[in-house]
């Protein structure tokens, strides 16, 4: 059988934010757009579900142009240990090109065992630039105000402002072979056991996150690679009424695309420095009460280490810590030529809690007929974890909510719906590049996750 999938998407996004979020002034402005188009085609051809060899192969071509920009203005002059800058921005394009050939065959060598063997073979290319401009505050007599004369200092209007601009452009390629192979055992027609093994890939781009002018170097960064090992089980009850699964996994992630500010240069950039690890336990289980009525739970066990990371940015807190003796906060600070790096091989990343839930529930009831009126509660509780490198702070266990409602026909070809997301509050990210003392007089908190409302429409044809 030959399938084809033709999709198309277009974003328009903006926003703005207090990016301090504390106090009643703006003194930390963020503003970012992004606009994109998006097309893509997959052409799939598959053999009949049964005898001794069953196979597919297919095709898949993706062509994205993406413009984004940003805006950051600060009146505090904040930095500390380098001059940080007060008002910067960047404007940032790319034209992407993806292409993958895929194929599958299952061997069903036995009744009640089959083996599949599967890759994906991916090239891309990414064509982009960015135009950056970054500007200081300068003193009465000209030179840019840093360090502790500076710190706690506000601008004031006609207070004297040093700009400046790059234009960065870069090519990104990258060809990449996935290899999956699945060995099958199915002792009865309700209960099935798996080993998996798998490799993937994120792809790697360009650096137009930040609204630091971006220099030769740090534009583009590569692909991150991921490996799998998984063991799991899923089968059914009551005729299928109940559904569940559930597997232990062992992931290593080799290249991790990581973010963080250098605090020697005051600019932020993703490289490829870091390897991590990540093993646990997931399970899911859905109970259809009624043809109305579903409900369903998932979750997941965590441990995770982080294999391999010298070089490492020290936060702010830890070159401040450094430069009063410590010198475990920061090690590079006391090399022969200082750099602000220590090495973070063997401790426990940040923002990976120990375990995290979802619960979910769904249901509709007929209107005249043909049409029908839908709800749809998804909550979710998290164990707390570490916000930061630092470990000044720590999360605490949270839950959030998100609820819609909904009316449509009752075919699933159109529907409307009304929804709140985040409805219980907003989720804390913490800053530690920008924390600048060890007492946590000064830190730099975000919210992240807001509480959003909004109409959705969907037809489909």
């Amino acid at each position: 059988m030959l399938t084809s999938q033709t999709a198309y998407s277009k974003l328009d996004r903006e926003f703005a934010r207090d990016g301090q979020g504390m106090g009643p002034f703006l003194t930390t402005g963020n503003d970012r757009w992004e606009y994109m188009d998006q097309w893509s085609e997959e052409l799939r051809l598959t053999s009949p579900s049964s005898g001794f060899l069953e196979w597919m192969v297919g095709l898949f071509a993706q062509d994205v142009n993406l413009n984004t920009g940003s805006n950051s203005y600060r009146a505090g002059i904040d930095g500390l240990t380098v001059a940080r800058s007060n008002i910067q921005g960047n404007r940032h394009g790319e034209d992407d090109s993806w292409y993958s050939a895929f194929a599958a065959l299952t061997f069903n060598f036995a009744k009640d065992w089959s083996l599949d063997l599967g890759g994906r073979y991916t090239d891309i290319q990414k064509d982009g630039e960015v135009r950056g401009v970054r500007a200081f505050w300068l003193a009465a007599n000209g030179s840019i105000i840093t360090g502790a004369t500076g710190h706690g200092v506000t601008a004031v209007a006609h207070t004297p402002i040093n700009f400046t601009g790059a234009r960065t452009v870069g090519v990104f390629e990258d060809k990449k072979l996935n290899p999956q192979i699945v060995l099958r055992w199915r002792p009865t027609e309700d209960l099935s056991a798996y080993a998996r093994y798998a490799t993937g890939m994120k792809a790697g781009g360009f650096d137009s996150s930040v609204t630091n002018v971006v220099i030769d170097g740090s534009f583009v960064f590569d692909s991150e690679d991921a490996e799998n090992w998984e063991l799991g089980m899923k089968g059914s009850l009551l005729d299928g009424q109940i559904n569940y699964g559930t597997n232990l996994f062992w992931t290593e992630f080799k290249n991790m695309q990581v973010s963080a500010i250098n605090q020697d240069t005051g600019l932020t950039a993703t490289t490829n420095v870091a390897s991590q690890r990540v093993r646990g336990l997931e399970f899911d289980g859905r109970y259809a009460v009624n043809d109305q009525l579903n409900l369903s739970i998932s979750g997941a066990l965590m441990d995770s280490q982080i294999l391999s990371y010298p070089g490492a940015n020290c936060t702010e807190d830890e070159v401040f810590r450094s430069d009063r003796g410590d010198r475990e906060a920061c090690p590079g600070r006391f090399l022969p030529v200082s750099r602000s790096i220590t090495d973070r091989s063997g401790e426990t990343p940040p923002d990976v809690p120990d375990w995290a839930f979802n619960l979910r529930a769904t249901y509709w009831i007929p209107v005249m007929d043909q049409y029908k009126v839908s709800a749809n509660a998804n909550g979710m509780l998290s164990d707390g974890y570490k916000m930061g490198f630092d470990g000044i702070f720590q999360m605490e266990t949270y839950g959030d909510l998100n609820l819609s409602l909904g009316f449509g026909d009752q075919d699933d070809v159109w529907q409307v719906s009304a929804y709140g997301r985040n409805l219980i509050h907003p989720k804390q990210k913490y800053f530690g590049e920008f924390n600048h003392s060890d007492d946590t007089v000064i830190t730099f908190f975000s919210a992240r996750n807001f509480m959003t409302y909004g109409l959705d429409f969907k037809y489909s044809y």
